[in-house]
């Protein structure tokens, strides 16, 4: 999942944006349609990683078991 979020990040930040209109083509819409989705993956994915972060953090740092509530009194570091 880390793998998948990371090259759409990569696809995103690599695809230059056009902004003139001399730049413009007939693949220009299916162009904007893959940095769209390219946008949209990383948009998404974020909070799923987020989650097996803190997942990871709570099963190797503390006694909790998968599917109990952890309170983090203070940001991990």
């Amino acid at each position: 999942m880390r793998a998948a979020l990371l090259a759409a990040l990569a696809l995103a930040t690599l695809i230059p944006v056009t902004t003139s209109a001399e730049e413009a083509t007939p693949a220009a819409p299916e162009r904007a349609a893959i940095e769209r989705r390219a946008v949209e993956a990383v948009i998404w994915g974020m909070p799923a990683v987020n989650y097996d972060l803190m997942l990871q953090e709570m099963l190797t740092k503390t006694d909790g078991e998968v599917n109990q509530v952890v309170y983090w009194s203070k940001p991990l570091t």
